[in-house]
């Protein structure tokens, strides 16, 4: 038994210093089983249904990890970290409940009720309070990728006004296909009760002191999308009462200038974005936002939505990706095949080593080529 071990794992004169473990047939035999587990672990994660990402288990991690990776933005950009607050959880559940129930994606539903409504019916009384929303089944990290990369959402992650947060999620359907409806609801307790008046109003986490001079109808007011080629037109047309002196959409980066269409209300404006249309919609989901500006300067953001949103099936590797970095609180699956994966990479790495030891006497290339091989495919396993 000793022996055998010996011929198997170390290079000695008895075996050419040419350990078994690692001859050519055995190396292609270990390398079909390994891609084989993780051809395996693909079909898996294509088959789960996409209701299994609805698990209360899997909307609790990634709450947990929304809330960290706001405030960890927040320290990095030299901001106080914001306390969890129960009524802004009350709030921002409300508000994905509501959107989920009536299958609408807005910051003001087709009942009307905004921000000011969710954060009155959780009785949270602010002096400022803001909203981020998400939809689609992106993980945390995703979505905070996407608001950070709006700006509207950004100045919400990063105001110095807001010392409190909450996070609502829920399964639902959109456009008839299962989705995640995220709300992140921030705040600043009022230092004074409003004896039961209104509190100051805000648009889209903009906080306005006074009553505007000019009223962006979210209701009739869109952006359009049409492909063309690699790029995307991106139409928008909003109807704006009021003595408005200019007007603006900011679709994610992107600036459009809006003109008055004749002695209407509508204003409208288009550009060309050398972006595919995916870009607008992945990972997640955000709305466009329209700036009015009256004539004595003042200014009003209000976000609208999309005239429709375009499905689009994930790609395969999105798909395990996105099963990969999910179903982690509901099964071991995907964190075991990682561990045998690490395990293989370190002992063929020490056979390597070994190996690589003895070639200083022994001309045996081969095995130090596949074996080396063999390291960087388990290597390559394990990160994905």
């Amino acid at each position: 038994m000793r022996q055998a071990l010996k011929n198997y794992f170390i290079p000695h004169a008895g075996n050419n210093f040419q350990p078994h473990v690692v001859h050519t047939k055995r190396t292609i035999l270990y390398s079909a089983f390994f891609v084989g587990l993780k051809a395996m672990l693909f079909v898996v994660a294509l088959a789960v249904p996409s209701q299994v990402y609805l698990h209360p288990d899997i909307l609790g991690e990634q709450y947990r990890a929304i809330i960290e990776l706001t405030n960890n933005l927040r320290l990095k950009n030299h901001r106080d970290t914001l306390a969890v607050a129960v009524k802004l959880n009350q709030s921002a559940e409300t508000k994905v409940v509501d959107m989920a129930r009536y299958e609408y994606f807005s910051h003001t539903g087709p009942n009307q009720r905004s921000l000011a409504y969710f954060l009155k019916q959780a009785g949270y009384q602010y002096s400022a309070a803001g909203e981020n929303l998400a939809l689609g089944f992106s993980d945390a990290l995703s979505v905070m990728k996407a608001w950070e990369k709006s700006p509207t959402h950004f100045e919400n992650l990063v105001d110095a006004d807001f010392k409190e947060i909450g996070v609502g999620l829920v399964g639902g359907q959109y456009q008839g296909e299962p989705t995640i409806y995220i709300a992140q609801h921030f705040g600043a307790p009022a230092a004074l009760t409003f004896n039961g008046g209104a509190a100051p109003p805000v648009v889209a986490g903009k906080k306005i002191a006074d009553e505007p001079w000019v009223q962006i109808d979210t209701q009739n007011s869109h952006v359009f999308w049409q492909t063309a080629g690699d790029a995307t037109i991106l139409t928008v047309r909003a109807k704006i009462d009021g003595a408005v002196a200019s007007a603006e959409a900011r679709v994610d980066v992107n600036t459009i200038p809006m003109v008055r269409i004749g002695r209407t209300n509508i204003f409208a404006g288009q550009i060309a974005v050398p972006k595919p249309l995916s870009a607008f919609f992945l990972p997640a989901l955000n709305l466009p936002v329209v700036t009015a500006t009256d004539a004595a300067g003042g200014t009003v953001t209000q976000t609208v939505n999309w005239f429709n949103v375009p499905r689009f099936d994930p790609s395969l590797w999105t798909a395990y990706a996105r099963a990969r970095d999910f179903l982690g609180p509901i099964t071991p699956i995907f964190s075991v095949s990682r561990n045998i994966f690490a395990v293989a990479t370190i002992f063929f790495t020490a056979a390597l080593a070994l190996i690589v030891a003895y070639e200083f006497r022994r001309e045996h290339h081969h095995l130090v080529g596949q074996t080396a091989l063999m390291v960087v495919l388990l290597v390559g396993l394990w990160w994905f």
